[in-house]
């Protein structure tokens, strides 16, 4: 705190007092006061200067508030505060306060020093409200902070959150001010490639400092992805969380992956896991991923020339082919080519009996980062009664996600019997 500026809360302090414990008749005089000056906030690298005003009001029953105004640009709080006496503890009450995050984001996030991209933009506006009691160094209140139309994003790290509302309650003590609780909501949020939206989160503070994120849920994919509980260190915030996922449309999973997939119906289930840091920002994990049990689901791929044809015969030789003309007059059409080629040329709906994604982030086998199993009949029915076939993707996993939008990962493709 600013030398001057502490004088003047001890002197103010010292008069409250001592106006405090006077008996009040009608004729005590009315007294007010009031003192201004201009403080620099040294612990906020960056911050713009601090203008501060405190007054000493009339006093009503006997007490004297003394109101304090602090206003900078992008900041404007009020309070007020009521000295002890002898048969009642001093109040404290924040009136109303308003923070343009825009303005003090930046400082706070330099003065907290704790690694978060240097380009991380934060925009919106913090309210404050709250109000408890005081004797000596012993605190006791409530302190409530919402943020409004707010919004996170690095272009560095290619994540953002849009549309971002967050209702605190701190509980303020002798010993410090300890989160109650937080609802966080969102409109939209982006990260790895993966946009979702509707998205809430509950958390609450542990006596250590920490936070314990208890509910997290957003819709993806027209499902939902659920992350299990974990605790947040603020002091080392990385996190590593499971999420769960219930419900994903396959319609909208197949857009990203246009090169492998022209058109796909049904539902997924599965679990990924996925860690994040400031330095690092979101990080896919292992992880995989089913059709829902009971609900039917189809595909259609993309045209791939010779991916179920290359090791199979257009025709059956019935004769060696020594025999030349007579071995081809005696060659009957392969009644499965026809079937299989309209496979791979996405000619040919297949109904699902079995799809299984394997996730592996650091490479499983080698350069694989996802394995996609999948067992299917053609839905039009004939001859081929069940297809099976293995696609390898290879690249980073961060890249997988976004496969067929920058063509940096690679399809292999190989057939199953």
């Amino acid at each position: 705190m600013h030398r001057p500026f502490r004088r003047v809360c001890l002197l103010l302090a010292s008069a409250g007092l001592f106006l405090g414990g006077l008996p009040v008749v009608a004729q005590t005089p009315t007294l007010q006061a009031e003192m201004t000056g201009r403080v620099a906030l040294r612990v906020l690298p960056g911050a713009p200067p601090l203008e501060w005003r405190v007054q000493l009001r009339p006093s009503v029953g006997g007490i004297a508030p003394v109101g304090a105004t602090f206003a900078a640009p992008g900041l404007a709080v009020e309070a007020e505060v009521t000295f002890p006496a002898a048969n009642r503890p001093g109040t404290w009450r924040v009136v109303n306060g308003a923070v343009n995050l825009a303005e003090w984001a930046r400082p706070a996030l330099t003065m907290a020093g704790t690694g978060f991209p240097p380009d991380l933009d934060i925009v919106g506006t913090v309210l404050l409200g709250g109000s408890g009691t005081w004797q000596g160094a012993e605190f006791d209140g409530m302190l409530t902070v919402a943020l409004r139309k707010g919004s996170v994003c690095s272009g560095a790290q290619d994540w953002e959150v849009r549309g971002l509302t967050m209702d605190a309650v701190f509980a303020v003590q002798s010993s410090g001010v300890v989160l109650q609780t937080l609802r966080v909501t969102a409109g939209t949020l982006r990260a790895a490639g993966v946009t979702g939206s509707a998205f809430t989160a509950d958390v609450t503070g542990r006596p250590d400092g920490d936070i314990e994120v208890r509910q997290a849920e957003f819709a993806v994919f027209g499902g939902r992805m659920a992350l299990s509980p974990f605790t947040v260190d603020l002091a080392h915030p990385n996190v590593c969380v499971t999420a769960e996922l219930a419900g994903l449309a396959l319609a909208e999973l197949a857009q990203l992956v246009p090169t492998a997939l022209t058109g796909a119906q049904g539902w997924i289930d599965g679990r990924l896991s996925v860690s994040w840091s400031p330095a690092a920002g979101f990080q896919p994990g292992a992880g995989t991923l089913t059709v829902s049990a009971g609900t039917p689901a189809a595909l259609r791929l993309a045209a791939v020339p010779g991916f179920l044809t290359q090791h199979l015969p257009e025709r059956i030789a019935l004769l060696p082919a020594w025999l030349g003309a007579p071995a081809r007059w005696f060659a009957p059409v392969n009644p499965a080519y026809a079937t299989l080629q309209r496979i791979e040329l996405g000619q040919q709906a297949l109904t699902v009996e079995k799809l299984h994604v394997g996730l592996y982030p650091d490479g499983a086998d080698g350069p694989r980062s996802a394995v996609v199993e999948i067992v299917a009949r053609p839905a039009a029915g004939g001859v081929v009664e069940q297809v099976s076939f293995t696609v390898n993707v290879a690249g980073p996993l961060q890249q997988v996600l976004q496969l067929g939008l920058d063509g940096r990962a690679r399809l292999n493709f190989s057939t199953g019997k």
